[in-house]
């Protein structure tokens, strides 16, 4: 690499094969400026190939117009030009397009029409083919040069044959000296740009690293986890021995491996001291693969705000606006825009516009506040019908200043980076002018998303010491020491995959990358052999399972010796513990005693209390409780609630054993379609959108079998009158004043009471009853905290096909399904017990974090407070 840096300096120029290998030659040419002691420099010409084709194209109808009259399309103007010719072929119809997806689609079209140019095949060679896929590819393929040659356009593909023509004519020659670095292979088409170069007489140089005799290890490790935290550890290793120069670290499938690859160098090399930095600190590492631009969470926002401009939204996006750090006000008005995203949960709204936001927040910002300012503007914005992208640009930047983003606080360096990209992003959407006419802002809005979508974005700090990287990138690259990972047999030559619109014996003649596992094996056993001889210590892992699968090393590795490995457990923990001080422990399983005897939540109080005395206390005492989530439909809760609502309206009717048996079946029929019809209504008049009331006009179709199911196994019973219905009562139990809502309350004949609990669930159960920590304590706190004896205790379960009553009863003989409890008071006196002693912990303010078992845990929405599943996984 020294030889390249010293060459640049004399105004050669570097054509890398990637583009972290021209950062790299960049990066190291401006330290050895600095180390040189100098202050500033003109940047040298190190760049992609692809940068440096576009460069000499521009120079070129700079400095002679008439060579440069057709217009270069980037990437995002070519792909909208190959989805209009795809959309197109689908109007036209003839093959069946229901199922197309026309942008994935266009790009892969668009990558078959660079590989023709690539590699030099002939179109012929496609209008021969068979193969249906193939000819389609032909005809999208025609329409498309017939377009772009109408309108005078050029694809970056045809670059190099362009130049070369203007090379012939002699209307073009490129700056300087040429070095071409980091290539493992020339493509067809370079080689013949090259060769033209060559006899022109222009000076160009392919450079290849020089091997290195290194010293060489195998490590085989569980599995990719493992693989990933040996290659951490290793490196923390060498960073702490000192060692000088870059450490690299290859990931082949990086691009799967990223975000899991992101934790454990994270966790490993920045240890528990870096928590509670800005992104701004100097990384250990370095990703050489980014994200998404929409990815990143301030773009995240942008396209969520973008997409009201479209109307409403799922109501996950507008907890996502009400949530964000990117917009005015969001720390001055944290709170109350909190209660407003915890207000449209509850209300259940699926979708949410802008509008039913702002009704919300007026319940909620007292007095009005930047929220409600922002949505009053973006109300009275006009959005056109359609217009053309350059337009659109113009009122979607409008529409986020707004809402004041980026926001008010100071951006870090990734942020700002991250703000620029999108600038750059918003400008060649823009430039989509050219190659399209007005879209709708459905359409347009997509646009911004997929562009989004598909640029990936890494922002750029300062160089870091261990450089973790993909096989591509590693190109060119020199390391002091070096970690190949994921070399296992089915890994290692990468699976063949060729294009699926340019017939595979064509490219397996011509050789193409992915045709064929020949081709590839060559490909890689050169990439294997570059790899082994770019650093002067070399480790090669592999894992030895993947899911059942049993793997081996992969065959171009298998020589090199084999090192032991035993994976250091205390290792890893004390290394990302380095630093802090030891942890202090103690019990804290007590809060301070109840003050007075009002609870919040009533029965729940004491199934909490049984399921783990934290969640109780957490709940009842602090008030914590999780965001609820809208999903599409009804819930569970709401199909129970609807369910209750009706059975309320039809007793009330019915009033009584004598009334449901003087009904005929046709009487009955109406008296439930009644019942449906009023609580139908009343669940419909929280929410009256067309989805919602599909969903209702279902439940509605469902509930008359149901209950008519239920009204049979009613009229199985002897006489009762049914007395209360959702009924709500005071009750003191142990010292603590409850609030209690009782789905039933039947008189007997006997003159006892029957206490019915509705349970339209999978799962409905006397066992719950039971126990030293009852999973349903209801019933029983319902039969000691009210008047009256009771004589049975039954849930009514409601299931199309399994309706029946279960429960337990003294000695009447309550119906089928209710068992005989012979020792009523004992069992009473056992229920008193259990409960009174959950109450007195209670009291004590106990909160243990003790889950009765693992199904507490499953659902709990107060996990995130009591963190009893962290874990550290070493």
């Amino acid at each position: 690499m020294h030889d390249v840096v010293t060459r640049l300096a004399g105004g050669a120029v570097a054509i890398t094969a990637t583009r972290r290998l021209s950062h790299y030659i960049l990066e190291q040419y401006a330290q050895g400026r600095f180390n040189q002691g100098a202050e500033a420099w003109p940047t040298p010409m190190a760049m992609t190939w692809g940068q440096w084709l576009d460069a000499e194209w521009r120079r070129l109808a700079g400095f002679d117009p008439d060579a440069g009259t057709r217009m270069l399309l980037d990437d995002q103007q070519e792909a909208q030009v190959w989805e209009q010719v795809i959309n197109r072929a689908r109007q036209r119809g003839g093959r069946d397009y229901a199922l197309l997806q026309v942008p994935a689609t266009a790009r892969v079209a668009r990558g078959a029409w660079h590989l023709l140019h690539d590699w030099r095949i002939p179109a012929r060679l496609l209008w021969d083919s068979m193969i249906e896929d193939t000819q389609e590819f032909y005809g999208w393929m025609m329409e498309f040069r017939e377009l772009v040659d109408r309108h005078g356009w050029m694809c970056s593909c045809e670059l190099p044959a362009l130049l070369k023509n203007e090379l012939d004519k002699g209307s073009w020659r490129p700056l300087g000296n040429l070095m071409l670095v980091g290539f493992d292979e020339l493509l067809p088409a370079q080689q013949d740009l090259l060769h033209a170069l060559q006899a022109a007489g222009v000076c160009f140089e392919r450079i290849q690293a020089p091997g290195v005799n290194a010293h060489k290890s195998v490590i085989s490790c569980d599995d990719r986890r493992e693989e990933f935290e040996a290659a951490a550890l290793w490196s923390r290793s060498l960073l702490n021995d000192g060692v000088s120069g870059t450490i690299g670290v290859v990931v082949d499938d990086l691009r799967q491996q990223r975000e899991q690859v992101e934790i454990i160098f994270d966790q490993v090399l920045h240890q528990r001291e870096s928590l509670g930095q800005t992104d701004d600190r100097r990384k250990a590492f370095h990703i050489s693969l980014g994200k998404p631009l929409a990815e990143y969470p301030m773009i995240s926002t942008a396209l969520v705000l973008l997409g009201f401009l479209a109307g409403s939204r799922p109501w996950q996006d507008a907890s996502h606006i009400l949530h964000s750090p990117y917009l005015s006000g969001a720390q001055s008005e944290s709170s109350s825009r909190a209660l407003i995203d915890l207000d449209l949960r509850q209300q259940g709204w699926e979708e949410v516009s802008l509008k039913g936001m702002k009704q919300r927040a007026e319940n909620h910002c007292s007095p009005p506040g930047v929220l409600i300012e922002s949505l009053d503007k973006a109300l009275n914005c006009v959005v056109a019908r359609s217009q053309a992208p350059s337009d659109w640009v113009a009122l979607l930047v409008d529409w986020l200043s707004i809402f004041g983003w980026p926001g008010e606080r100071s951006l870090n360096s990734i942020e700002f980076q991250a703000v620029q990209a999108w600038r750059e992003l918003i400008s060649r959407f823009a430039r989509l002018n050219v190659v399209c006419g007005e879209m709708g802002v459905v359409s347009a809005m997509d646009r911004v998303r997929q562009m989004a979508q598909q640029r990936v974005f890494q922002g750029r700090g300062e160089p870091a010491p261990v450089q973790v990287m993909g096989v591509q990138e590693a190109a060119g690259m020199q390391f002091s020491h070096l970690w190949i990972s994921g070399m296992s047999d089915d890994a290692w030559p990468s699976p063949a995959h060729p294009d699926p619109f340019i017939p595979c014996h064509v490219q397996r003649r011509l050789g193409v990358p992915g045709a064929s596992p020949e081709r590839d094996l060559v490909r890689c056993e050169h990439i294997t052999s570059r790899l082994l001889d770019s650093a002067e210590h070399v480790v090669v892992s592999y894992p030895r399972l993947n899911g059942d699968q049993a793997l081996r090393l992969s065959a171009l590795y298998r020589g090199t010796g084999e090192s032991a490995w035993e994976r250091d457990r205390a290792g890893l923990a004390s290394l990302t513990g380095r630093g802090a001080p030891p942890p202090e422990s103690f019990t804290d399983d007590r809060g301070p005693a109840l003050q007075n005897s009002a609870i919040r939540g009533g029965a729940s109080m004491f199934k909490d209390q049984a399921a783990c005395p934290f969640r109780a206390f957490a709940r009842h005492r602090l008030g914590a409780e999780g965001m609820p989530e809208v999903g599409a439909g009804l819930d569970a809760i709401e199909r129970g609630q609807l369910v209750h609502d009706c059975l309320a309206r039809l007793w009330q009717e019915l009033k009584s054993s004598t009334g449901l048996a003087a009904l005929s079946d046709n009487d009955v029929q109406r008296v439930v379609e009644r019942s449906i019809d009023a609580a139908v209504a009343r669940l419909g008049r929280r929410d009256n959108s067309r989805f919602r009331q599909s969903i209702l006009k279902m439940e509605r179709a469902r509930l008359p079998g149901l209950l008519t199911q239920w009204l049979l196994v009613e009229r199985e019973r002897g006489p009762f009158v049914v007395t209360l219905v959702e009924h709500k009562i005071n009750a003191r139990f142990a010292g603590l004043d409850l609030s209690l809502r009782i789905d039933r309350f039947d008189e007997l004949e006997d003159g006892k009471y029957a206490i019915i609990d509705y349970k339209t669930g999978s799962s409905a159960s006397v066992g719950d009853w039971m126990g030293e920590r009852p999973a349903e304590p209801q019933m029983p706190l319902y039969l000691l905290g009210i008047d009256g004896e009771v004589g049975a205790l039954a849930y009514a379960h409601l299931r199309t096909g399994r309706c029946a009553f279960k429960g337990l009863a003294g000695d009447v003989a309550f119906a089928a399904g209710i068992g005989i409890e012979q020792d009523w008071p004992a069992m009473k006196a056992q229920w008193r017990r259990v409960l009174t002693h959950l109450a007195e912990q209670y009291k004590a303010g106990y909160a243990l974090v003790d889950p009765r078992d693992d199904k507490v845990c499953r659902h709990c929405d107060v996990k995130p407070f009591c963190r009893v599943t962290d874990r550290i996984s070493v």
